[in-house]
């Protein structure tokens, strides 16, 4: 029996694509999906982004330091000109959090995803700091999502209480291309 919790997943990128994409160039998903989910967020946050990283250097006008952490600045533009600090993998970036209310609709999202299912390894690939979060948030009734740390934009994991899990996953499964993937 499993005790740990095991988030709902859907890749941003096609089967094709995967992780196999310049991690210096704009990608269809940036408007697509993340824009409408750092807009629709009520914060967003980064975990483990070194400081003295170039990565860091050539993005700090939209991160905020907050303790251990960094928000995402949503009032400026976060992608034009940030194509690397979204796409970067091997954990040049951190994890990249997002938080939303309960009643957050992600059906325009998932229209650009793909193979909805459950992460079975929700710690790998993220920060301690990022999955305790997540946790976190949504023990408060709320839903986080996760981009990873390790694999840039190719998924993310999204976390929530029972109840909305199977509300998201359902909306997940009736909306996301590819979605008999892993049956």
């Amino acid at each position: 029996m499993l005790n740990y919790y095991l988030p709902l997943c859907v890749n941003l990128t096609a089967l094709e694509v995967r992780d196999h994409y310049a991690e210096h160039e704009k990608m269809t998903l940036h408007d697509t999906i993340l824009r409408p989910l750092l807009d629709g967020s009520e914060i967003a946050y980064v975990f483990g982004l070194n400081i003295n990283s170039d990565l860091y250097l050539s993005n700090e006008s939209i991160l905020i330091k907050d303790n251990r952490k960094f928000i995402i600045d949503k009032s400026r533009e976060c992608f034009e000109g940030h194509e690397y600090f979204w796409n970067a993998t091997s954990w040049k970036s951190g994890s990249i959090i997002m938080i939303f209310n309960e009643d957050y609709d992600f059906t325009n999202v998932f229209k650009f995803c793909y193979s909805p299912g459950v992460l079975a390894s929700p710690n790998s690939g993220n920060s301690s700091g990022a999955v305790k979060k997540c946790k976190q948030v949504m023990s408060d009734w709320k839903i986080a999502i996760c981009l990873s740390a390790s694999n840039g934009v190719e998924w993310m994991s999204i976390y929530a209480n029972e109840n909305l899990k199977e509300r998201i996953y359902q909306i997940a499964y009736e909306n996301c291309m590819d979605h008999d993937r892993w049956t």
